[in-house]
């Protein structure tokens, strides 16, 4: 691991506005820069960044961090790889602590990654030799060029054990051969190779670097399956890994719209006629973790899989990901019994317009069941299975109304129903509702009326102010020391937050935003412009309007303590009385002041 002041002295050499504007332009606004967010879909700028505080935070979708975590968003690495980025920009060199756990994961994946480079550089050569001629042929009969080949590094396995001998008699020990997935062991305890007689594609992730292989029979067979993909392993994890990804992510970022197709033929053929922003899932369904990725870097996901039932599934399944995430989706859907490498190689322009004339994916949702059940005589038994199909979907778009109309609209309009049947539309869809989400939509529905920590939302607005101030001007932390005990354990999430800046983190903003938890709101905040031009006076006014919520809790237990005594005939000690009428006198003073000097609310 890298030591902790080496990692700021890094941070501290570089400049994140210069860094971010090597992706995309930021324009200057106050003492800030803004820009549309790379990381979600907007119209208005949200994205801010603090020259001062050498951070980011997007308003909109609240994506946050300093120079490390933009690298690592943008560029998909994790945070050793962007700290490494930037030290080599700096001309800083890295030391790194010993960490017995993270050197042995990073010892097992180097070998695994250098292995799988050595083997895609084996199998390509093989391609090109004598033992790859029919392979050759193969790949030329499906139109690939030389070039495409080059390109995605496309080889060939033997029909025989070749690449386990060659590995072994380089020093490759057998443990690191069967980790990486290219070698089985037998029942006699043999290594044997376990890709044979296949077209070979290598599979890059982000960086370039061989994350693990695909392997294609050439004839079709009843005894084997067409393709087969390296075991899940340190280096490769099928539901992560997206095919093409690598060669096609420079065009992604300029076009902010990626082509999703359903194998990797697609791809190449898409690549080598210029489509080249496509990409495919590894023979798995879209994932969250796709989705992840891929939202970093597109505004828009267009679904094409092949036009038969098992690709409608397919499409299906990645609407619903897609719906229910902040990225626009879109289907374009093929002519029957065809599949996009077909019409790629026969006309490239009719695909293009195709991918250009994509529908949005509700309204392809919709389609899709219907046509499902477009031949039940029924009509009344036809819109229950229809409707019933959506469940997924109308789970989805539950909670938001806009959604949920423009599907009722939908539905209506695809079906040809009149203003009383799309009534009757909306009252089935309700029902679903009811019968799916209305625990959760009670739910929400009282924890949007009461703050979850039970503490009044004024109060904590004080302590979201005076944290505001601080990570602005740390200098004034000493200023409310005196009103944040080291001890006191708060349901105030910003009373915890601050009394962790000052005693925690000791004013270092950079380090708070090491905490997953602090990150956002800290980020969020210190990007803020605040509300006073007087921060000093303004700080002292939440001071005393807080000490007030302090007094008048404690003056509402003493009363409510009389009341009881009163209440059951108890007479009311002297003591009781003068705490009482203290508190009533100090709370009077504290609403004077306030009136005088002004606070929030």
């Amino acid at each position: 691991m890298v030591s902790e002041d080496k990692i700021n002295r890094i941070r501290e050499s570089v400049d994140i506005v210069s860094t971010i504007e090597e992706y995309f332009p930021l324009k200057r606004a106050g003492v800030n820069y803004k820009a549309l967010c790379p990381f979600h879909q907007e119209k208005t700028p949200s994205f801010v960044v603090s020259p001062e505080k050498q951070i980011f935070h997007c308003f909109g979708c609240g994506e946050s961090g300093n120079v490390f975590n933009f690298l690592m968003k943008m560029e998909g690495l994790d945070f050793i790889d962007s700290v490494k980025r930037l030290a080599a920009r700096t001309g800083i060199q890295l030391d790194f602590e010993k960490d017995e756990k993270y050197e042995k994961k990073k010892k097992l994946r180097d070998m695994i990654i250098d292995l799988n480079r050595r083997a895609a550089v084996y199998y390509r050569k093989m391609l090109d030799g004598a033992r790859g001629k029919k392979a050759a042929v193969y790949l030329k009969q499906r139109g690939l060029d030389p070039e495409t080949i080059e390109s995605f590094q496309l080889g060939y396995a033997p029909d025989d054990n070749s690449l386990v001998k060659q590995a072994l008699k380089e020093g490759v020990s057998e443990d690191i051969l069967v980790k990486s997935g290219l070698a089985g062991k037998g029942d006699d305890n043999r290594l044997f190779d376990k890709f044979r007689s296949r077209i070979m594609f290598p599979i890059f992730d982000e960086n370039g670097q061989v994350a693990g292989f695909g392997g294609r029979i050439m004839e079709d067979s009843a005894k084997l399956a067409k393709y087969i993909n390296t075991a899940q392993n340190e280096v490769f994890e099928k539901k992560k890994l997206i095919y093409g990804f690598y060669h096609a992510k420079n065009k992604i970022r300029d076009t902010k719209k990626v082509l999703l197709l359903e194998g990797y033929m697609d791809v190449i053929a898409a690549h080598q006629f210029g489509i080249s922003n496509a990409v495919a899932t590894l023979g798995t369904a879209l994932t969250q973790d796709h989705i992840y990725k891929l939202r970093h870097w597109v505004e828009e996901v267009v679904l094409s899989f092949d036009a038969d039932e098992a690709g409608s599934e397919a499409t299906a399944r990645g609407m619903e990901i897609l719906l229910g995430s902040d990225v626009m989706g879109k289907v374009c859907e093929l002519p029957s019994k065809k599949d996009p490498e077909d019409i790629i190689r026969k006309d490239s322009g009719e695909f293009i317009k195709c991918v250009n004339e994509a529908q949005p994916i509700l309204d392809w949702r919709i389609g899709y069941s219907i046509k499902k059940f477009s031949h039940l005589d029924d009509r009344v038994f036809m819109q229950e299975k229809i409707i019933q199909d959506l469940n997924p979907v109308i789970n989805i778009v539950s909670f938001d109304p806009i959604k949920r109309h423009e599907m009722a609209r939908l539905l209506s309009h695809k079906m040809n129903l009149s203003q009383r049947g799309y009534m009757a539309l909306e009252e089935k869809i309700s029902k679903v509702l009811g019968k799916t989400s209305s625990g959760y939509r009670q739910e929400l529905k009282m924890t949007s009326s009461v703050p979850q920590s039970g503490i009044p939302e004024k109060e904590e607005k004080l302590m979201k102010e005076m944290l505001h101030i601080l990570l602005k001007k740390p200098e004034l932390t000493v200023n409310v020391k005196d009103i944040v005990s080291i001890d006191l354990d708060s349901k105030n999430m910003y009373y915890n937050m601050l009394k962790d800046y000052i005693y925690t983190y000791n004013a270092d903003t950079h380090r708070m935003m090491e905490d997953e938890k602090s990150k956002s709101v800290v980020s969020e905040l210190a990007c803020k412009p605040l509300n006073s031009t007087e921060p000093e006076v303004y700080l002292a006014s939440l001071k005393e309007d807080y000490k007030r919520f302090g007094v008048k809790k404690e003056f509402e237990k003493v009363s409510a303590e009389i009341n009881t005594m009163i209440k059951n005939n108890q007479p009311v000690d002297k003591e009781k009385k003068e705490i009482y009428d203290k508190l009533k006198k100090d709370l009077k003073g504290i609403k004077k002041k306030i009136k005088l000097g002004g606070s929030i609310g």
